[in-house]
């Protein structure tokens, strides 16, 4: 991944998953060692926790969350494929474009990422690189990758 889809100067990484989860770690190290902006977006639910569920966060509020994402200037981020999916499902289509134009990197890891999910994802974010991540926690992280860009049918 490091060599395949470096960062650039101009990038920021939205920093959403938990600390317990694997992927957290890249997004931390990933952006600290691109020397990156990394992006910290909290829960609505306990403005003071230090865990961060990004469940809680786009089923709160997915406007808001789009708002942060277009606001920071987000250029990727990182999500179970169900988060995805109900960030698709409660923002219109008109709030998408307008606020997602400028991810370059969505990466879905943590479960099976559904084909109308992926579908939607490319359709919906045309100029973004959909990564398909999956491996095991016992392994370190993921095992595989799976590129997607648009069209995808």
């Amino acid at each position: 991944m490091w060599t395949t889809y470096p960062f650039d100067e101009s990038e920021r990484v939205l920093r959403a998953t938990k600390l317990s989860f694997v992927d957290s770690v890249w997004e931390i190290l990933g952006a600290f060692l691109g020397r990156v902006p990394l992006v910290h977006v909290q829960s609505p639910r306990d403005p003071a926790s230090a865990q961060l569920n990004l469940r809680s966060v786009v089923l709160d509020n997915s406007t808001q969350f789009l708002e942060v994402i277009q606001s920071e200037n987000v250029t990727r981020f990182t999500a179970v494929p169900s988060v995805l999916e109900v960030l698709l499902l409660q923002t219109t289509e008109k709030d998408r474009n307008a606020t997602l134009s400028g991810l370059r990197y969505v990466l879905s890891s943590g479960e099976a990422l559904r084909l109308h999910v992926l579908q939607q994802l490319t359709t919906n974010l045309p100029d973004a690189t959909i990564l398909n991540l999956y491996g095991s926690t016992e392994l370190s992280g993921d095992v595989t990758l799976a590129t997607t860009r648009r069209p995808y049918r």
